[in-house]
């Protein structure tokens, strides 16, 4: 995703947070994550997992990613540098919802990353 430190890195159905070492390395702690999943229990381990490792640039947010609005994110009108999906668009039902909003999340040559397995069908 070529990130850079002090980039900010939205992780879209960040589940347990198994993404966030990998772009805690490459932000360093100028940079923040901002984690997105409807599961609570995920979203505990995610928590714990931040915690353990010091990590204070962590936010997560209990939420359906195919409802949220830009407005849900409003940080001083501030875009995020880079999106990421892991496994996650293609249990959305409604996943262009989601996906759109990414779109709009990420300023202009901002990066989405999308790894999954398989084409959404919803």
């Amino acid at each position: 995703m070529a990130l850079s430190v002090g980039d900010r890195v939205l992780d879209v159905g960040c589940g347990t947070g198994l993404n966030f070492s990998l772009v805690q390395e490459a932000i360093g702690s100028k940079g923040s994550i901002t984690g997105v999943d409807r599961s609570t229990s995920m979203l505990a381990q995610a928590r714990n997992r931040a915690s353990k490792r010091g990590w204070r640039n962590v936010d997560l947010m209990n939420a359906d990613a195919t409802s949220l609005r830009v407005d849900d994110f409003a940080r001083d009108g501030q875009q995020f540098d880079a999106a990421l999906a892991t496994y996650s668009l293609s249990l959305m039902e409604q996943w262009r919802s989601a996906w759109d909003l990414m779109k709009r999340l990420v300023r202009p040559g901002g990066r989405i990353a999308v790894v999954d397995l398989g084409s959404p069908t919803g």
